[in-house]
């Protein structure tokens, strides 16, 4: 009972104050704020020799609790694995850049389920994101990318 009491007792002081508790999470980061802090969006040329013979890993975009690891080899094909709360798998495909400077993939995962899109890349300070668009309010998945 007094824990109750307790939890009452907080969201009444976060009422008088004027938040909720759902206001504490953290927000994801999105296009517009990482490009308040620098962030550029990469044309083709850049995207093309960031991601050619790269490991990129991060977050699934659409899917932050997906983690995959994947290399993206020279000759446009690709192979690597993901983990997350609905499993884990390989996936194997080709990657591309469009005219408009998106990476784009074809994939199929070891559940042969397809994965496909194309995101915008941005650079700020050395370290790269993707999105699905370069529109402002649009989550930002930061990438961790290797040579």
């Amino acid at each position: 009972m007094a824990t109750i009491s307790r939890i009452v007792g907080v969201i009444s002081i976060l009422s008088a104050i004027g938040m909720s508790a759902c206001a504490m999470a953290p927000s994801a980061a999105t296009v517009g704020d990482i490009q308040k802090q620098g962030a550029i969006k990469l044309g083709r040329p850049e995207v093309v020799a960031l991601y050619s013979g790269a490991t990129v890993s991060g977050a699934q975009v659409g899917r932050p609790n997906t983690r995959f690891r994947l290399a993206f080899k020279k000759d446009g094909s690709a192979t690597g694995s993901y983990s997350g709360p609905g499993g884990q798998g390989t996936v194997n495909g080709i990657w591309t850049v469009n005219d408009a400077g998106q990476i784009c993939i074809d994939f199929v995962n070891s559940n042969a389920g397809k994965v496909q899109g194309c995101n915008v890349v941005f650079s700020q300070g050395g370290r790269f994101y993707d999105a699905r668009t370069d529109a402002v309010a649009d989550v930002v998945y930061e990438r961790e990318i290797t040579k």
